[in-house]
Formats: C-alpha cells, structure tokens, sequence
C-alpha cells in the first residue's frame, strides 16, 4: 500500500500533462504490475478524456440543464414520501447497474460543467488574488520578508515556453496558472517560496535552473538557504554551482566555508574546498577548517587542500 501511496500524485501529474519526469518510469513499471494502480490510471484517463469531451454551455444552457434536474429531484423525492417507511433501504439497491452508472455519470457531468461556469464568476477574485500576491512579491525584498509572507505556494512547477517567459503553476489558497515574464517579481517569489517550503525534488531542481538570471538579494539568500539546508545532496550542489558562478561575495563565502566545515557529504566539502580554494581563500583558515570540522576526518579533503598549497 505504501507502494501505491507512493504513486498516487504522480498519476494525477502523468495524466493533467504535468510529468515529474523523476517519478515517471518507476511510476509506469509500477502500474505494469499492480492491477489496482492501473486501473486508477485508466480512470484517471477516462474522466480527463470524458471532461474535455463535454461543451461548456452558456449560462441559459446551464441554468435549464440545473432547473431539470432539481425538477426530477424534486418529483422523484415527492413519490418517495408516499410509500411506507422501508423505502430507504430497498430502493438504492433496487437501481439497475445501468442506471447507477447513469446517475454517476449525470452527477460528474453536471458537477464539471457547473465547475466550469461557475469558475467564470470566480476570475475576479483570482485576479484581486494575483494582484496580492504580485504587490507582496514587489514588497519582499530579502528571504526574511519571504519567510514573513501571508502566503504559503506548494505543488509548485516551473515551464520554460520561450526565452522571455515561464509558465507557473501552484497552490496557494486556489489552484492557480499563469504566464509570466521570466524576470517578473512573482517568478522570483514563487521560486524562492519552492526552495524554501517542501516540494519535490524535480520542482526544487527547475527551480534553481532559473535561479541564475534572476538573481537579487532574497534569491541569492534562498540559493545559499538551499546549499546550507535541503535534505538532498544534489539540490545542495546545484545551489552551490549557481553561486559558484556569481561575482566574489562574502555572504556566499562565508556559507560556503560553513558546508565545508559542517556537509555531511564529501562531495559537497570538495566543492566547498574547490570555490574557496579558486577564490585564494586564506589557506591556513582552509586547513584549520578541514582539520576541525564537525565530520569526521576525510583523507580525500587533506589531499585536495594540499595540492593547492604546492
């Protein structure tokens, strides 16, 4: 079941378009062998291909389509309140299957459509939703002002569609997709907010590929965040490549001298060791560094930190 668990997101993602491309082959090897999961799969791809298949009324359309079906419901629970009491039980069981998948699908197609026209009254507010957030994003200047913000962004991807724009998608208080300018405020906000709250890794990677044209202050303070803090290896080591191709900065010095000294990965200490070294860091700080660090002593490290003091 954890197994399943495991895939569930990724199969809503395969099937909207939007592939955690990490995921994908496992997921796909996955569904070959648990008949459940792909049978969730083939649903999944049948209710997609039914709701693109349904036209979306106008609003007279919709307003007929609704008035029949509470009429029905209507006549329907008025013959019901004549018979004795025991209805209750027998009449739902006395459905045809037919009828039952009938009614299902009545109900999901009434529900998408109703979806789909409603969503139309609900623009305005996605739209004053957006000018919070972009005024907000304008606002926050450093990754403390990020961290301070009323707004949390998750399942956040990021879709390159040209040289000049990246189209977003993410949860905040609704679902939300937009096109933006590759160096609009809101790109960089919802960029730093993926490095900074828990996303997948694929997400925290695209993230980061963008990271270096859009470069400011709370970006280069999430990057360095990223590099100090992600739980995983290559996050951190993209982070510090990023920064690694940035001007001399003693902000990111200062943090990449901590990963040297604190990483649990080697990998990561020689890369410290390599951009400090490259920058003619003081040696002998570089050697006390790796002689006292708080992991355990790496021969790989005194090799390295020694063929840059020949």
């Amino acid at each position: 079941m954890k197994e399943c668990d495991r895939f569930e997101k990724t199969i809503r993602a395969y099937v909207s378009g939007d592939q955690l491309f990490e995921e994908l082959q496992p997921m796909l090897e996955h569904c070959r062998s648990c008949v459940e999961c792909r049978q969730i799969l083939e649903l999944h791809q049948d209710l997609t291909d039914l709701g693109a298949a349904i036209e979306v009324p106008d609003a007279s359309e919709f307003e007929a389509v609704r008035e029949r079906v509470l009429n029905e419901a209507a006549r329907r629970g008025q013959g019901r309140r004549t018979r004795r009491w025991g209805w209750q039980l027998s009449a739902p069981f006395g459905l045809r299957p037919v009828a039952v998948g009938a009614l299902a699908l009545l109900v999901f197609a009434v529900g998408l459509v109703a979806g789909r026209h409603f969503s139309d009254s609900t623009a305005g507010e996605i739209d004053s939703l957006m000018a919070d957030i972009s005024n907000d994003a304008v606002s926050n200047r450093k990754l403390i002002d990020v961290e301070n913000s009323p707004y949390t962004y998750s399942d956040v991807s990021f879709r390159r569609l040209d040289d000049d724009r990246v189209a977003l998608a993410f949860d905040v208080s609704t679902h939300v997709e937009l096109t933006e300018p590759m160096g609009s405020e809101v790109v960089k906000e919802v960029l730093v907010h993926s490095l900074l709250n828990p996303s997948n890794t694929g997400s925290r990677l695209k993230a980061i590929s963008y990271a270096a044209e859009l470069m400011d202050p709370k970006v280069k303070q999430a990057l360095i965040f990223a590099m100090r803090r992600d739980g995983n290896l290559a996050v951190r080591l993209k982070a510090m490549s990023i920064l690694s191709d940035q001007p001399a900065d003693l902000e990111v010095e200062s943090a990449v001298l901590a990963a040297l000294r604190g990483d649990e990965s080697v990998q990561m200490r020689l890369e410290a060791l390599d951009y400090l070294a490259s920058r003619s860091f003081d040696h002998d700080l570089l050697r006390r560094t790796v002689e006292e660090a708080e992991t355990s002593d790496d021969a790989a490290l005194l090799v390295r930190l020694a063929e840059y003091e020949r």
